[in-house]
């Protein structure tokens, strides 16, 4: 998913968060919220990691 769908999806969610009266849709969307963000930690930590190696094995090979 890209950074522009996941926003999108985040600003519909919001609309409707506030067209209805509710508390699960409210949770909801902090719950997505928490998800992207923890999701978005996640994958540059990993990116970090690889980028690391890749730097470890570009100096090994000559």
């Amino acid at each position: 998913m890209s950074v522009t769908l996941v926003l999108r999806r985040l600003q519909d969610l919001v609309r409707r968060v506030q067209m209805e009266d509710g508390q699960a849709l409210v949770e909801y969307a902090l719950l997505i919220s928490l998800i992207a963000i923890v999701s978005f930690g996640v994958v540059n930590e990993f990116g970090l990691g690889v980028s690391s190696l890749y730097g470890k094995v570009n100096a090994v090979v000559p």
